[in-house]
């Protein structure tokens, strides 16, 4: 996990659960002369949340690469929103609480296993889950086991405002970063007021 401000981070934060690769990550942390990464041992879903907490940047981007089953749903818990917390700000105010992770990378061997954890990231804002959703932004396919059926999948994720997502600021963009699909949005608001128009007429009829 890395902290970032502006364009540079300013703190690298990992999660391990080999003691033994925690060891050789400091020890190469500190003989390379990086002094701003430091790598705990323990499970992600125990230790993500007191991390997010210390992040002192302004944006923070995850990587994660899980086992096969995917993320613990605490670990989802504090890449979306962050820890939940008792409080008496009404929950309209807590559904628009996100952590302060804005970008994601998912390492996955196994998609189909991991698709619950990318609906979490995915799903609109509602009580029982709050904070803005991530979107999938690009899929990488990498063959590290030729001539079998496996493969591991790199998928970048971005943070985005459900704010915008329902005004229709956000568009699908190829690997070139042109647009694909969707139209003009200002011709889809006219379609679906039509849609409305002719929905609320044959109400009208059938009425009469």
């Amino acid at each position: 996990m890395c902290s970032v401000n502006g364009l540079f981070p300013i703190q690298v934060f990992g999660v391990e659960i080999v003691a033994e690769a925690v060891k050789d990550a400091n020890r190469n942390a500190e003989e390379n002369g990086v002094k701003n990464a430091k790598f705990e041992a323990g499970r992600a879903e125990f230790l993500l949340s007191d991390q997010l907490k210390r992040a002192s940047g302004s944006k923070v981007v995850a990587v994660v690469d899980p086992p096969r089953a995917g993320l613990h749903p605490k670990a989802l818990q504090a890449i979306r929103y962050g820890p939940k917390k008792f409080s008496l700000i009404p929950s309209i105010f807590l559904l628009c609480r996100s952590s302060k992770v804005t970008t994601l990378v998912y390492i996955s061997c196994d998609a189909r296993a991991a698709a619950h954890n990318f609906s979490t990231l995915a799903r609109p804002t509602s009580n029982s889950h709050p904070g803005d959703p991530f979107v999938p932004r690009a899929v990488v396919p990498v063959d590290m086991f030729p001539h079998t059926r496996h493969f591991e999948l790199a998928i970048l994720f971005e943070r985005v405002s459900m704010v915008g997502l329902i005004e229709g600021r956000y568009r699908a963009v190829d690997a070139k970063g042109k647009e694909v699909g969707g139209g003009d949005n200002e011709k889809g608001k006219k379609a679906a007021q039509e849609g409305d128009d002719e929905d609320k007429e044959e109400a009208r009829d059938t009425t009469a």
